[in-house]
């Protein structure tokens, strides 16, 4: 009865020196809580963005009914409110944004709601809200709809007869959330593959003694470091195009939008360069396979939520934005949500340029950090 207590502490001993049980055992369930309880607990603090467009102008000035609601909206402070000037065509911001949300106060609403006040047989007047339809956690109408009636409350004091109401349009169709899932799904298994990937090769063979013997080879760093890079170029485009063909299989439940084309193509590619750079990098300055596993969880599993992979980055508190907006992955997943549900081509090349430029820095950083002797 006295032996199983050496076990359990021969046990202990072999969990607390493998820096990978650690990680997963107590670092990722702390970076789970904190990261989903900051997203889901301050999602109610956070603004959302929301395009205004007063068409109810007369020589270059807003009527009163229509400053004053938007004035109303403002106070709410849950919007991000961008004002859209009504020469501009609202359709083309919308089709532009990640998540499109706008109100339209129509020409006339001032003296709609004028004569409204003085017509009990009137016919409300309607703004028009355009969002899109398939975001079902959207909390945009709901505000919006507590503002038009406290709007009438104040118009129509003891009165319940509505003056304004709130008409909602699509401002993109067609599409569900497995589209947007989709391109972050690719996203995500292009950074975990090739940073996680990259690693454990290089710590591996570094440990093995493998990358020592390579010194004494005609194969050179950059021979190493492409190799490792194809290799995962490869992995990547055959995941891709798993992730993408479930969808459109005849017995396939999902009915999926997003296609693979050019800007995609691109964006992947531009992205198997940056990630197995990164890893690379990483593998230099830590040696233990284990502990490079868990360094390299430690990167990819942040990354991979705060990046846009599972919820657009609108719904994040504020303090979480600009983290999200300085993440490879972010501009990854822009790029093919651009390129594969957004038809917006312009976009996504810029996305792949920039993370075109974050992987020749990396894989250029990555040759000069590999060192073939060292242990």
């Amino acid at each position: 009865m006295m032996r199983f207590p050496g076990l359990v502490k021969v046990f202990l001993k072999h969990w607390y020196r493998r820096k990978s049980t650690i990680f997963w055992t107590i670092l990722f369930p702390i970076l789970l809580i904190t990261i989903f309880g900051s997203i889901f607990s301050n999602m109610g603090q956070s603004k959302v963005g929301l395009y205004v467009q007063n068409l109810d102008v007369k020589d270059g000035q807003p009527s009163q009914m229509s400053q004053g609601l938007i004035s109303a909206l403002n106070s709410t402070e849950a919007f991000q409110i961008t004002l859209v000037n009504s020469t501009q065509n609202l359709d083309d911001i919308l089709n532009r944004a990640s998540n499109p949300r706008a109100i339209i106060i129509h020409e006339g609403f001032g003296q709609e709601v004028a004569t409204s006040l003085h017509s009990r047989e009137a016919s409300p007047v309607s703004l028009t809200l355009k969002r899109d339809m398939t975001q079902v956690a959207d909390p945009a109408p709901g505000i919006i709809n507590t503002v038009v009636r406290q709007f009438n409350t104040y118009l129509l004091v003891n009165s319940t007869r509505e003056v304004v109401t709130v008409k909602e349009e699509a401002g993109k169709s067609g599409f569900r959330y497995i589209d947007f899932f989709i391109p972050g799904v690719i996203g995500m298994t292009v950074m975990t593959a090739g940073l996680m990937g990259a690693v454990s090769i290089n710590t591996e063979y570094r440990m093995n003694g493998v990358l020592r013997k390579l010194a004494t080879t005609p194969l050179s760093k950059i021979d190493w470091v492409l190799g490792v890079v194809i290799y995962e170029i490869i992995i990547a485009f055959v995941s891709a195009g798993i992730i993408v063909g479930l969808g459109y299989l005849p017995f396939s439940i999902f009915d999926v939008h997003a296609s693979l084309n050019l800007p995609a193509v691109l964006l992947i590619f531009a992205g198997t360069l940056a990630f197995p750079g990164m890893g690379m990098i990483l593998a230099r300055f830590v040696r233990d396979p284990t502990a490079a596993d868990a360094a390299a969880n430690a990167i990819a599993f942040p990354m991979m939520f705060l990046s846009g992979t599972f919820f657009p980055i609108d719904m994040y508190p504020d303090f979480l934005k600009p983290i999200a907006n300085i993440l490879p992955l972010t501009y990854l997943n822009n790029g093919l949500r651009a390129a594969m549900v957004n038809n917006q081509p312009d976009v996504a090349f810029a996305n792949a340029a920039l993370v075109m430029v974050i992987a020749i820095i990396s894989i250029c950083a990555g040759i000069l950090l590999t060192n073939w002797r060292e242990k």
